[in-house]
């Protein structure tokens, strides 16, 4: 398992739906950090949603744009809390990035539990749009199979976001800052 160093970014990874943003907003918090989401950063900078760009210039140019954002936001200073889009982890050069560059966190949440949030998380998702549950169901285990290379791995339950970002902290061996043990900087 990892362990949270100051100098290092924490990223975390998961499937989409998993709750990578909610919770990494409150472990930023927590951690005295700012917050960056991967997704949102894109989207500032194609000044479109992600489902229309994979329309209007596929994935693979996406994938590009993806690895260069993630790049940029590893090495802001201070180091902040990232939310990995779903796929960002399929990019092989990404992928070691991020385990070299990051603690790298999977939110882990057995499909059954992700499942009842199909409808919704069809919404602006052009991978899982038109996708079959087979299909979903299949893109997550191969997904799992990346996420799997992070060396902290967080299995989530239906508690809530508090409850999932307390379980990340623990896992990074990460305490609340307090009024004797000051934020990082």
């Amino acid at each position: 398992m990892g362990a949270l160093r100051g100098d290092l970014p924490v990223a975390l990874c998961g499937f989409m739906g998993v709750g990578k943003t909610s919770i990494g907003r409150r472990v930023a918090a927590a951690l005295g950090r700012a917050f960056v989401d991967s997704d949102a950063l894109i989207v500032a900078e194609i000044g479109m949603s992600i489902a229309d760009f994979f329309a209007a210039e596929g994935e693979a140019r996406f994938r590009q744009i993806e690895a260069e954002t993630i790049a940029s936001a590893l090495g802001r200073r201070p180091p902040v809390v990232l939310a990995l889009g779903g796929g960002a982890l399929g990019d092989e050069g990404t992928r070691a990035l991020l385990l070299e560059e990051a603690l790298l966190v999977h939110l882990d949440q057995p499909f059954s539990e992700l499942r009842s949030a199909l409808p919704a998380l069809r919404r602006g998702r052009p991978l899982l749009a038109e996708a079959t549950e087979e299909e979903v169901r299949a893109l997550f285990e191969a997904r799992r199979s990346l996420y799997a290379v992070a060396p902290v791995q967080v299995t989530l339950r239906r508690r809530g976001v508090v409850v999932a970002a307390e379980q990340v902290l623990a896992a990074i061996g990460a305490t609340r800052p307090t009024p004797t043990d000051p934020a990082p900087r």
